[in-house]
């Protein structure tokens, strides 16, 4: 008769199953259970790992613009501007997909025009005066690429997250069919009150809030306020080079820190670089797009629009354009399993999924841990879709708040009133 604690806490092991002896450690003896190693691999992937990343051939045009105010109103507003509606209009006539705009004085937040979605930093309020705002514009409708099935991929279809939000930055993660990491950004000028100690601050500081682009597809739209180059490197050359400054020597460094590329450097570039025009009739190239090495690798063509209209008397800034052509790897486009939760809440869908979990095959116990807990995740997760999985798209109704609500109410019950008043 036992009396050992220890043993009779696991003395019932002896008696169970030859099916769930092999999950335990050997029972020497029919006594002594001597657990050894669990070493043994067998190979098993998760359903995850399976998934082989798809390839996309795109196509896009992507430019970066100083705007110089782009909302000329004081109150806050949700709509297009006068000058908005004059971007989107030529923004979308060029095809251009993905827009960073500087200098938007616009109020933080996320506004439409006809053809594309704004996500709007914030201006920084300096007494009467707006000052700075960095804006992001997708497209809504225009295609960048073809699925296999021959359907289009729009930007639109992507979540996009604002993870950074400054007058002078803008940090956003794309998802979806394509990702990216989008960055708009306004460097400091060096002035009589900001010395140049402060401006290489502010790229320092940069470096360290772009580090979320490294390895990843990454867009960079910069009014940089500093000339490039005094030499040539993998990631900017010497093409249409100006004199440099300490700005310059700034920004130079954090583009070899960054790893990060400047196609209108190079011998690619088409026509003039210079993107600002100096009321002394000076022309200098300061705004650039910058792009991670994947992304620079599909880089076919970069160009100044110098044609372009930004709705003033003078001309100030012009955009810098790329265009990118080549193959994306992509997440893959394997369909998620869909659930149907009223049938996880039914006490009978709940039973027959317990009753099958019991049918489930145990690893033994030489499997390593790792690969034991990859067999029974999949094993369980593939029960669980076949129980309560569904291939059904419901319709799900928005819920309103209740300041929505009492909205709704207070405009019927002055409908009411004008009835029974019989105002027309």
């Amino acid at each position: 008769l036992a009396i050992s604690p220890t043993t009779q806490k696991w003395e019932w092991l002896r008696e169970q199953k030859d099916a769930f002896a092999i999950t335990m450690p050997k029972l020497h003896g029919n006594a002594v259970w001597q657990p050894t190693p669990s070493c043994k691999r067998v190979g098993a992937i998760s359903a995850s790992a399976l998934q082989i990343p798809d390839e996309l051939q795109i196509s896009l045009n992507v430019a970066t613009y100083n705007g110089l105010a782009l909302d000329e109103t004081d109150m806050p507003s949700i709509t297009a501007g006068a000058r908005s509606i004059r971007l989107d209009s030529q923004f979308h006539t060029r095809r251009v997909a993905v827009v960073g705009i500087q200098e938007t004085r616009t109020p933080v937040g996320v506004r439409c025009t006809d053809h594309y979605q704004i996500f709007s930093s914030g201006f920084e309020q300096c007494g009467k005066s707006r000052h700075f705002g960095c804006e992001l514009w997708i497209h809504k409708t225009l295609p960048i690429s073809k699925r296999p099935d021959g359907s289009p991929v729009r930007l639109s279809e992507c979540k996009v997250t604002i993870i950074a939000s400054e007058p002078r930055l803008l940090v956003a993660n794309v998802e979806g069919p394509i990702s990216l990491c989008v960055i708009v950004a306004h460097a400091p000028c060096v002035t009589a009150d900001r010395p140049f100690v402060q401006v290489q601050q502010w790229w320092n500081e940069l470096s360290t809030k772009v580090s979320v682009a490294r390895d990843r597809h990454a867009i960079i739209f910069i009014d940089a306020n500093a000339p490039l180059a005094d030499h040539e490197t993998a990631f900017f050359g010497m093409h249409q080079a100006e004199a440099m400054n300490p700005q310059g020597l700034a920004f130079q460094e954090f583009l070899v820190a960054n790893e990060l590329f400047v196609p209108s450097t190079f011998a690619t570039h088409n026509g003039p670089s210079a993107t600002w025009h100096h009321p002394r009739g000076g022309q200098l190239r300061r705004d650039y797009v910058l792009l991670s090495r994947s992304m620079f690798t599909m880089c076919v063509s970069s160009q100044v629009w110098c044609d372009f209209d930004g709705g003033f008397g003078h001309l100030d800034h012009c955009p810098a354009i790329c265009q990118l052509e080549g193959i994306l790897l992509t997440k893959s486009s394997a369909k998620k399993v869909k659930w149907d939760f009223a049938k996880m809440r039914d006490p009978d869908a709940q039973v027959a999924f317990a009753e099958a979990l019991q049918t489930l095959p145990m690893p033994t116990w030489e499997v390593s841990i790792d690969d034991h807990s990859v067999l029974l995740e999949s094993n369980i997760m593939q029960l669980a879709a076949q129980h309560f999985g569904t291939t059904k798209k419901e319709r799900v109704r928005p819920v309103l708040s209740d300041c929505t609500i009492a909205g709704i109410q207070l405009k019927r019950q002055a409908l009411d009133m004008a009835r029974n008043e019989r105002i027309s």
